[in-house]
């Protein structure tokens, strides 16, 4: 799973909350944030997502307001609603609508 984030700013915290908590991601490993300096984007890849992965994450860059989306990790079931707007593969979900909602959160 691939989550992307445009910004101006140079660094993106990436933070996932729950219940209003921060969740340490770094005890599951396979979770990554790239920061591109060039494009200023900050993607978080998350290895083998699984419906634990769901949850509320965060881009929270130092210079600029933070963006955030609600990820929902299905396992055996194929929405109607993401049948039509995104590629579902097995273990592969296509995010190209949830980055483009990011990128209008976070321009707004």
């Amino acid at each position: 799973m691939e989550l992307r984030h445009e910004l101006w700013a140079k660094l993106c915290y990436v933070v996932k909350y729950r219940g209003g908590d921060v969740i340490n991601y770094s005890q599951r490993g396979g979770i990554n944030v790239v920061t591109e300096k060039q494009t200023k984007t900050s993607r978080l890849l998350i290895s083998r997502a699984t419906p634990e992965d769901s949850g509320n994450y965060t881009c929270s860059p130092s210079s600029s307001d933070a963006a955030s989306v609600l990820v929902h990790v299905l396992q055996g079931e194929t929405p109607a609603a993401m049948q039509h707007s995104a590629t579902v593969r097995i273990g592969t979900i296509d995010f190209t609508l949830l980055i483009l909602f990011l990128c209008f959160v976070f321009v707004r």
